[in-house]
């Protein structure tokens, strides 16, 4: 897998990847992209048929078409010949004619690439434009800190303080914040990652119905959508869990 996350806001962003079976002195660098969520969901539902047909042959064939979509450039890559082999783009339509535009990887630049290489780069593109356990976690994480300690100024707190909450990354005296079941022996701020603090910012602008990308909402990044639809939850779980809380204060105070 790619050293670094991706976060999949803007169509420039790619990974880098070289294959496992490259052992070449320079071997090609294959620059991974974005998938939109229109072509994710063709994705995953092509896997799921062919998941239910049964066989490697027809899997990979969706990991060729993962390629053909999320493949922005390669670096390195000659032909036996010697000879440099680009990649060539071609324009499709997603749907049919009446879809929204593509430009893809040509089928003689598929050609080209081994078909083992095609399966293992077009499984990590996959991987890639898919929100992972633990960024969902750190994106959850970010929308409880965001309730929980709205409040707090870590720049107010003098040395003492500090060390108490865990601010500069080391294990706090005591628990600092409980959160899905566990303790947090740490400052919670500290634990949220620059990618969540993106999808967040990006999140403020989706609900004012601003999106990065042109198109609708299907011709956004899948990763940023899932991002989204995490975030939404867990903003929906909160208030809904503040309310409540709200409603016995009042219920208490009557007595």
């Amino acid at each position: 897998m790619p050293e670094r996350s991706f976060v999949g806001i803007f169509p420039t962003e790619t990974v880098p990847y070289v294959s496992r079976y490259d052992s070449a002195e320079h071997p090609t660098v294959f620059h991974l992209g974005q998938l939109s969520l229109a072509v994710y969901e063709g994705l995953m539902n092509r896997s799921l048929h062919l998941a239910s047909a049964g066989g490697m042959s027809l899997t990979r064939s969706r990991n060729v078409e993962a390629v053909r979509y999320g493949l922005v450039r390669v670096e390195n890559f000659y032909a036996a010949s010697g000879e440099h082999i680009a990649v060539t783009k071609e324009q499709t339509f997603l749907g049919g004619h009446a879809g929204y535009p593509y430009l893809v990887c040509s089928d003689a630049f598929l050609s080209c690439v081994p078909v083992e290489v095609l399966d293992e780069v077009g499984e990590v593109i996959v991987e890639i434009n898919t929100l992972t356990a633990a960024e969902a976690y750190n994106l959850r994480l970010s929308v409880f800190v965001g309730q929980e300690w709205k409040d707090h100024r870590c720049s107010e707190l003098d040395d003492r303080q500090r060390r108490n909450y865990g601010c500069d990354g080391e294990r706090a005296p005591a628990p600092v914040l409980f959160f899905e079941g566990e303790d947090l022996w740490q400052c919670p701020v500290s634990l949220i990652t620059v990618q969540s603090m993106l999808y967040m910012r990006w999140y403020n602008h989706y609900k004012n119905n601003n999106l990065p990308q042109p198109g609708g909402l299907m011709n956004q990044s899948n990763k940023l959508i899932q991002a989204f639809e995490e975030i939404d939850g867990a903003v929906s779980h909160y208030t809904q869990e503040l309310q409540k809380k709200q409603e016995e204060l009042a219920r208490s105070k009557k007595w």
